[in-house]
């Protein structure tokens, strides 16, 4: 199964092929984290401390709202990115993050850097942050589409996280982190709308049981993840958008308290 044309093979490799297998049941989640994870080490293995040092946006923590429109499956979740953006730049831009760069610089050995940003993250306290896959109406079905693949695209950045941790410690121990690279606390959380969880049948899974599998391989295989969770949120059965108009009309105090209160509905 080749990966679609549109992700390249940047330093996470081909990570679509085994999101697509473990969307079609075809590998476990537990099976598919071990083995991203062992493909995303090697690809740090070859890199040399001046690739690494090449950008300084990896991992800053900033509000973007102006955002590139995308298409296809993608626009309407950039819709709501933005407008999420846009809002807490004015109501709490020391709480919001957007569009944070995962691997800005890392060249592999194609030479592809590919494009890993996570579409939100949140300071909940000093040290303690909530990175956030935005996903928003269904759309097509298919396993690209899916809560299991989200949750391996979600997984892929928090390898890239603790790899990224891990490097800076044995490589580059003079390079001082970024302030969201010395988290102590962090949760990893596909953030839906209940349509985006209603699939079909041969899509579905049961989320409680599939974000346990991967919260506890993550703490398996990779150093300092201990303490890091991984969930599946939703938001409120009234706040299901299907056009970029919807998105536009709600409030902006209302958007950003429904998101606060999805993600809270999971917190320790």
């Amino acid at each position: 199964m080749n990966p679609p044309k549109s992700q390249p093979a940047g330093i996470a490799g081909n990570w679509t092929e085994l999101a697509q297998l473990c969307a079609l049941k075809k590998l476990s989640p537990s099976d598919t984290v071990a083995k991203l994870v062992a493909l995303m080490e090697l690809q740090f293995a070859s890199l040399n401390p001046e690739a690494f040092l090449r950008s300084d946006e990896k991992w800053r923590f900033t509000l973007n709202p102006i955002i590139n429109p995308s298409g296809g499956l993608r626009r309407l979740e950039k819709c709501l990115e933005k407008r999420l953006a846009s809002v807490a730049e004015q109501l709490a831009p020391e709480t919001w993050a957007n569009q944070v760069p995962a691997s800005s610089g890392l060249a592999t050995k194609s030479g592809s850097t590919g494009s890993e940003n996570i579409d939100i993250v949140r300071r909940i306290a000093p040290h303690s942050y909530q990175f956030i896959e935005l996903k928003v109406a269904p759309g097509r079905t298919g396993s690209l589409n899916t809560p299991a693949y989200a949750a391996i695209e979600l997984t892929k950045y928090a390898a890239l996280y603790f790899l990224t941790r891990r490097y800076l410690a044995e490589r580059l121990p003079h390079h001082v982190p970024t302030e969201l690279l010395k988290a102590t606390h962090t949760t990893w959380c596909v953030l839906a709308p209940s349509s985006f969880y209603s699939r079909p049948m041969e899509h579905r899974i049961d989320r409680e049981t599939f974000a346990k599998d991967v919260e506890t391989a993550l703490r398996s295989v990779l150093i300092g993840a201990q303490q890091t969770r991984f969930r599946f949120c939703m938001f409120p059965a009234s706040f299901d958008p299907q056009t970029e108009d919807e998105i536009r009309a709600v409030d902006g105090e209302l958007l950003l308290k429904l998101v606060e209160e999805a993600l809270d509905e999971h917190r320790a």
